[in-house]
């Protein structure tokens, strides 16, 4: 069976309930995004979830106000 990918824009508000969705595998950060707004609080939360986390050229941008959060991860996960 291919691959499926599924791209929905989600508010802060529904974020939680979308992380929980087991049929879920991996979270992509930054496509379209921008940096007119600051995200770095919806990647900050997204560092707590148990999925991995691929992020663009976008998403690394919004990764800088919370770099620091990464010295208390655990493993590889953001390498």
């Amino acid at each position: 069976m291919p691959p499926e990918i599924m791209v929905r824009t989600f508010t802060e508000g529904d974020l939680a309930d979308q992380l929980d969705d087991r049929k879920k595998d991996v979270i992509l950060f930054g496509p379209g995004m921008g940096r007119d707004r600051d995200y770095s609080g919806v990647l900050l939360e997204l560092m707590g979830q148990v999925k991995p986390v691929v992020l663009d050229a976008d998403g690394l941008f919004h990764l800088h106000p919370v770099v620091g959060a990464l010295k208390n991860r655990e493993g590889d996960r953001w390498s």
